[in-house]
């Protein structure tokens, strides 16, 4: 880094914000950390002691970031909404951590003592691909917008058996991480029952829906989880019981019998499904 980012770096320690932030990522002030560094702040500090103590501090700070759960991060100012990028950063290294099966916890000092087992990897995964960001909320008036239906199969990253926690997170063969919901009830029954089988890379086929965009998918709801692994656990929805489940416009892209197909619907009222286009590869 250059000279003056350290510099902002020093002058960002010496802030009130700045000492706040450090004791709750560190659990301790600067002056501490400085007297550590065998750095004396009551007398004129050199700009290569700026550099040392700028680079230690980064150190100090990222640590405490990625041990931290998300609620004790938020409650010292460190929202999801407004640090975004940083988050899906901490997902990448504990999403990397659950895909490499040799990796058994996750330490942050020299000893043997790893402070986070594998067993905890997924709690310090946050959901925030779901949290609107500046352009949904810009077109968050745009009640028009029908629903996206569609037949997926997901490659599973970052499941989560909680059924009321933050969304799983996987990719398909034209969208790389994206987030999304289970709501699927049966789903839940075979997970209490222990009806699916589980791999470290998971396979599932979703019924999804989001709402219609031009950019990649967001707010993505599993109404129906129809295979996992191999083992077909649901049928779709029909065409009548969407309508019923999303309670307004529908826009069904349909893999009748695997053809590689898509079909567009809309509803009207209570009228039957009018088919609009049909595009065919």
């Amino acid at each position: 880094m250059c000279l003056w980012i350290y510099i902002q770096i020093w002058e960002f320690l010496q802030s009130e914000l700045g000492k706040s932030l450090i004791k709750g990522l560190t659990k301790h002030e600067p002056a501490h950390w400085f007297e550590q560094l065998g750095i004396n702040i009551r007398q004129t500090v050199l700009d290569t002691d700026k550099k040392k103590v700028a680079t230690a501090f980064l150190v100090l700070m990222t640590i405490g970031f990625l041990r931290a759960d998300t609620a004790d991060l938020e409650k010292i100012g460190i929202e999801k909404e407004k640090f975004r990028t940083a988050y899906l950063a901490r997902n990448t290294i504990y999403e990397g951590c659950i895909q490499n099966e040799d990796v058994k916890g996750l330490g942050f000092d020299t000893s043997h003592d790893f402070q986070i087992s594998r067993e905890k990897f997924t709690e310090y995964i946050t959901d925030v691909l779901s949290i609107p960001t500046e352009e949904d909320n810009a077109s968050e008036g745009e009640s028009d917008k029908p629903w996206v239906v569609s037949i997926e199969e997901v490659i599973v990253h970052s499941p989560n058996w909680k059924k009321d926690g933050r969304g799983w997170q996987g990719s398909t063969n034209s969208c790389d991480k994206i987030s999304f919901k289970i709501e699927d009830d049966r789903f839940w029954d075979s997970v209490k029952y222990e009806k699916i089988n589980l791999t470290t890379e998971d396979k599932i086929t979703v019924q999804w829906v989001y709402p219609e965009t031009d950019e990649k998918p967001s707010k993505v709801r599993v109404l129906r989880v129809l295979n996992y692994n191999g083992i077909k656990l649901s049928d779709p929805l029909s065409s009548a019981e969407l309508k019923i489940a999303l309670d307004g416009d529908v826009r069904e892209e349909s893999m009748k019998n695997k053809a590689p197909e898509i079909t567009l619907f809309n509803y009207n009222d209570h009228s039957e499904p009018e088919q609009l286009v049909r595009i065919t590869e």
